[in-house]
């Protein structure tokens, strides 16, 4: 990780060499337990498949707060992008193969679980700003649905926390 603040953006490229073939990768690389892998990435899918799914149902059905409110709807959009977000690092560390290259682990694995927290965060923002509707006399029209739908994404947070991702992985190089 210093190597890539200190190079920029394309740091992980001088850990590739020229050879007789084309460029070797000479970097560090991280391996995990195969079977343990496919059970890890069989509980994540899952965890973030109803994660997504949470995020996106208020948005498809009417949510009466969802409709005109900047305070339901800026927490919403940060809810679904970050599950979005989420579902895209995931993919990455699915498919960055075992052993996995050391630039994939860095930007996927490390990555994954503490920002599993953001949509988190846009969850309870936007139960809060649903709460603060109907207290200003705003109707309830899909309000239980939306709460429903944080309290899934609570619960997919806490899962994917309790995963710990990244202690099945272990250095080689």
């Amino acid at each position: 990780m210093a190597a890539q603040k200190k190079w920029g953006k394309n740091g992980y490229l001088k850990d590739f060499e020229a050879g007789w073939e084309g460029y070797v990768y000479t970097g560090v690389c991280w391996q995990a337990d195969e079977p343990e892998r496919r059970r890890l990435f069989g509980r994540l899918w899952v965890f973030q498949s109803v994660s997504l799914f949470s995020a996106i149902l208020p948005g498809i059905f009417t949510v009466e707060a969802l409709l005109n409110t900047f305070y339901v709807i800026i927490p919403y959009v940060l809810w679904l992008i970050g599950d979005i977000y989420l579902t895209y690092l995931l993919g990455r560390m699915t498919l960055g193969g075992n052993p996995m290259r050391g630039y994939v682990y860095e930007r996927s694995v490390a990555r994954f679980a503490p920002f599993a927290a953001v949509p988190l965060a846009g969850a309870l923002l936007t139960a809060a700003g649903i709460f603060l509707f109907i207290a200003k006399g705003g109707g309830g029209e899909g309000a239980g649905m939306c709460l429903l739908c944080c309290a899934l994404q609570g619960t997919g947070f806490f899962l994917i926390k309790k995963s710990r991702c990244a202690g099945i992985w272990q250095r080689i190089q």
